[in-house]
């Protein structure tokens, strides 16, 4: 799990390395957000002394309007990412370094004025003890909630898919609410793509979903859990989960 704390200008997220953690947390997955960088660094413990998330020149290939990426296509997702493929590999050697498996990876994020963080899991404990509406679901969130986080985490398992990377442990308690965005920093190792492992992102996404609407999750099931949203393009984005499909919105 990772650790968060505050300053007045700053909020600093500290979790452990893992192999691959160091290819994907840098400038490039934290600005999928919209999220400002200050100063992001792995601690290297194991091996001594730090290095900067991004290296001497740090990635400026951005995405300047989230709305932008929901509604692009993936073809243009698919170019932005391989541009930080492309400028993240030149420097890959000087940016990391050797793995080394005591270390730690620390991320200071420019903090915006009145906020707070808050982990996904307190999020809903605070949407439970709403009053019941017909327009709420059963733990709490409306409609627009729920679309909120799930565009944001959308977006950044886009990113791994279109890297080869399937990422497990996509749970609420590992998902930050950090500027009103919905920051997801995984606990789990990093693995690539393969036949044995490509639905595992999927259906974890799938059981987030129905889970954050406060319903039990059926393997299969997921659609008739959100009949209620027939027409919406939550159950549309659902139905293309269904079909193996997680990157097109």
């Amino acid at each position: 799990m990772a650790s968060v704390s505050e300053t007045d200008s700053s909020i600093i997220i500290t979790f452990d390395n893992k192999p691959g953690y160091d290819k994907i947390y840098n400038q490039a997955y934290f600005s999928l957000l919209d999220l400002e960088i200050i100063n992001p660094k792995v601690e290297k413990t194991g091996g001594g002394g730090s290095v900067y998330v991004g290296g001497k020149t740090l990635i400026e290939t951005t995405i300047d309007n989230t709305e932008s990426v929901v509604n692009s296509s993936v073809e243009g997702l698919s170019k932005k990412t391989g541009e930080w493929i492309d400028t993240s590999e030149k420097s890959q050697e000087d940016l990391i370094g050797k793995f080394y498996p005591n270390d730690t990876i620390q991320i200071e994020i420019k903090k915006k004025p009145k906020t707070r963080v808050v982990t996904l899991v307190e999020e809903l404990r605070e949407f439970s003890n709403a009053p019941i509406q017909i327009t709420r679901f059963k733990s709490g969130l409306e409609y627009q909630d729920l679309e909120n986080i799930v565009k944001d985490v959308y977006i950044q398992l886009s990113y791994f898919d279109f890297l080869n990377i399937e990422v497990s442990g996509l749970q609420s308690r590992s998902i930050y609410k950090v500027n009103d965005r919905y920051l997801f920093i995984t606990d789990s190792e990093m693995e690539e793509k393969t036949a044995d492992n490509e639905n595992t992102m999927l259906r974890d996404f799938q059981r987030l979903i129905i889970e954050l609407m406060g319903e039990e999750y059926e393997r299969g099931r997921g659609l008739e859990k959100m009949k209620r949203l027939e027409k919406t393009a939550m159950y549309n984005y659902m139905n293309r989960l269904n079909d193996g499909v997680i990157n097109i919105w």
